[in-house]
């Protein structure tokens, strides 16, 4: 890992931050690293001492309600993102709901913006999308699509997308949608259903041999 601009991590490690993120402040690896956190309106993330933002998913039946199922509207509210090294406006119809997700944990940290975002599930959304606004590089596990639309987002190429072929959640909200940067399928194995979706599965994946030729060692690839 290297501190300040172009920091790079390896994915197996970020794997592992991804999965201690559910277990925040009582967590070995993280509890001593936190300078600061939000934990407000069903939204929880971590910024590290090193700059790195960790962003788990969701942990009760309620923020999966209130943010994965929210496709297009929420409260009324139609949000847009904005990429916020040039402010430029990045058209397209984007999940609401992991939009606002998004635009909490950018609140929360736009003071002291991280140099690297990891996320799992609904944080893997987020994780694309303040990637883009950001400009840092992110990595997300079994991460949802995020945006409408044929062509890729511009300025996307910092974000790795991860999610296994037996997790479906990879592939929602539908085929309409896509994931920002590089998309990598992990394969498949004997079906367990939504455990598939869990960080413990996605670690097994990841240091599976078989995946070698598709898995970064780390990411980015090049800084």
């Amino acid at each position: 890992m290297r501190r300040g601009a172009g920091l790079r991590l390896s994915v197996q490690q970020a794997a592992e931050l991804s999965a201690a993120s559910y277990a925040g402040l009582t967590h070995s690896l993280i509890k001593a690293r936190v300078r600061k956190r939000l934990d407000a309106a069903d939204v929880q993330a971590y910024l590290l001492d090193d700059d790195v933002l960790l962003i788990p998913g969701s942990n009760s039946a309620f923020d999966y309600l209130k943010y994965n199922l929210r496709l297009l509207n929420v409260g009324g509210t139609r949000y847009k993102v904005k990429n916020g090294a040039t402010g430029q406006a990045l058209g397209r119809t984007w999940h609401q709901g992991f939009l606002a997700h998004a635009m909490l944990v950018h609140k929360t940290f736009k003071a002291n913006p991280p140099k690297f975002i990891i996320g799992h599930s609904l944080g893997a959304a987020s994780a694309q999308i303040l990637s883009l606004m950001w400009g840092v590089p992110a990595i997300g596990f079994a991460a949802p699509r995020i945006y409408a639309g044929g062509a890729p987002v511009n300025n996307a190429a910092g974000c790795l997308c991860l999610w296994r072929g037996d997790d479906p959640v990879g592939q929602l909200p539908s085929h309409r949608f896509r994931h920002a940067g590089t998309s990598v399928i992990l394969g498949k194995s004997r079906s367990m259903g939504l455990l598939n979706h869990s960080m413990r599965h996605y670690k097994t994946a990841i240091s599976d041999p078989n995946h070698k030729s598709v898995v970064p060692n780390v990411w980015p690839v090049s800084g």
